[in-house]
């Protein structure tokens, strides 16, 4: 099971959700996803729509009965936590998912908490557990942490769990037992390139439409790199680069080829319909003169609205 507390107005699809799932599915490992966007969670969570819009940081309104046409009706916070549960009890899972920053770690731990009684270990990864995990380790609803990335890592870590086997050796993974921590080193960065396509099967349909300047758009993310070449000091981009020049002698900062880039947004514009695009990444512009040129070339033909 793989959560990604987000509450509804985040709306964006987290591309974390569908590679992690084309990953199980080449491996016959069966996920299912719980979307927590589908939730009403205002009374708790701030709506951060709303609140740029009050503060004129240059987002407009959307007009709202456009976007209710694609959306599904919003269920209560209370009624989170009972499909959740029936989720859980329903698919059984060896081990529960979830994906977290700063800003959802305590919606994050709300949800892990509503369902520890079942005793199914609770992995936290993404940012938080990443840049504070020792933190993440702590909490009590939390079992074991992904440090860094984890498309190296997580389906031997679901095959251990599912045959009850030892953790404590796998790269970028610490483990809680009986109140000791193992401690792993982060594991060796993967080839953008060889990143399996984007797969939306996972999602519901609704789950697409964004707003963006007052329109309502069927949007879909595209990931271009991982990382920042630039130092600036508001970002987490430099502490990535030094830990895993420390860690493992690489530079976090990578690069998808233009050409794997454009079989990404071909399947997105062809197969699932696009309307706009969302390029992912710390630095779009970190693409040379040369790079920059051959993705305005190729996607001259594509024709879509996009921003980066």
């Amino acid at each position: 099971m793989f959560i990604n507390p987000n509450p509804r107005n985040m709306s964006l699809v987290q591309p974390v959700v569908a590679l992690f799932y084309t990953i199980f599915k080449q491996h016959d490992i069966v996920m299912r996803f719980f979307d927590t966007t589908f939730y009403d969670v205002s009374e708790t969570y701030s709506n951060a729509d709303k609140y740029q819009e009050e503060v004129s940081l240059g987002v407009k309104k959307r007009d709202e009965t456009e976007l209710k046409k694609h959306l599904l009706k919003p269920k209560t916070k209370a009624q989170l936590f009972s499909d959740f549960r029936r989720e859980m009890e329903d698919f059984q899972p060896h081990v529960l998912f979830a994906s977290s920053t700063e800003s959802t770690i305590s919606f994050a731990r709300e949800i892990l908490k509503r369902v520890r009684d079942l005793g199914v270990p609770h992995v936290l990864g993404g940012v938080f557990a990443t840049y504070a995990p020792e933190l993440a380790i702590s909490y009590d609803e939390v079992d074991l942490i992904c440090v860094g990335e984890a498309e190296k890592t997580i389906v031997p870590l679901v095959k251990r769990l599912a045959n009850g086997e030892k953790t404590t050796d796998l790269p970028g993974v610490w483990t809680k037992e009986k109140g000791q921590v193992t401690k792993n080193l982060i594991a060796p960065l993967v080839n953008l390139d060889d990143l399996p396509l984007f797969d939306a099967s996972i999602y519901e349909d609704s789950r697409f439409y964004r707003a963006m300047s007052g329109k309502i758009y069927r949007m879909f993310p595209v990931e271009t790199h991982r990382g920042c070449p630039l130092k600036c000091t508001f970002c987490n981009s430099p502490l990535q680069n030094s830990m895993y020049k420390n860690e493992t002698g690489e530079s976090y900062f990578r690069k998808k080829s233009i050409s794997k880039v454009m079989e990404d947004i071909r399947y997105l514009v062809d197969e699932l319909k696009a309307e706009y695009l969302f390029f992912w990444a710390d630095n779009f512009l970190a693409y040379s003169r040369q790079e920059i040129d051959e993705f305005c070339e190729a996607y001259a033909d594509v024709k879509l609205p996009f921003f980066c």
